[in-house]
């Protein structure tokens, strides 16, 4: 059952905690392609992603469960380094049954726009029904906190909550659960 620590200071932190005892959920965190996408992965085939994210196969640069445990021989590449370095996404903690926290952490942030996504991974037939909340810090300082959001196995099943923009050496977030999309981080 989960793994890892997720404790400590990170450039970048993301989490994500649910309200029900049962029931497992997924973090996501992608950063966005050079063809403009923030493409994720490990979707069952009828959920829908978006309205920022795109369902891609392979999607090579999505943090999630399949291929971002700290066990991992090759995570996302983030930073343009070959193998696992401190630029590329870990995922600490990865809670199978319920509650959270869910952590994807990075050690060397490079410039560009990342995706902070949920998914219930708990499928349809168990009726889940849960509020999550997610939270970005930024050099171990919280700097983000989404509203609770609903969610269910049954109906709303994926969830775009932020995206972080990087220069590489600081940060800003966009709140996409706010209702405007553009308030946050001049573009």
């Amino acid at each position: 059952e989960g793994e890892g620590e997720g404790e400590g200071e990170h450039p970048l932190g993301a989490q994500i905690v649910w309200d029900a005892a049962t029931g497992d959920l997924d973090i996501h965190l992608t950063k966005k392609d050079t063809q403009g996408r923030f493409c994720i992965g490990s979707l069952s085939g009828t959920d829908v992603p978006g309205p920022f994210s795109v369902d891609c196969e392979p999607a090579a640069l999505d943090c999630n469960f399949t291929n971002c445990k700290t066990t991992t021989t090759t995570r996302p590449q983030w930073d343009g380094v070959a193998g696992n370095s401190a630029g590329d996404p870990h995922l600490d903690v990865d809670d199978l049954s319920g509650n959270g926290p869910e952590n994807i952490n990075v050690d060397a942030l490079a410039a560009g726009e990342y995706l902070l996504g949920v998914y219930v991974y708990t499928s349809a037939s168990t009726a889940l029904t849960t509020n999550v909340t997610g939270t970005l810090s930024y050099d171990g300082v919280q700097v983000y906190a989404s509203a609770p959001v609903a969610m269910s196995s049954t109906g709303t099943r994926w969830r775009d909550l932020a995206v972080v923009v990087s220069d590489g050496v600081g940060a800003c977030v966009e709140d996409l659960i706010d209702g405007d999309i553009d308030d946050d981080c001049p573009r």
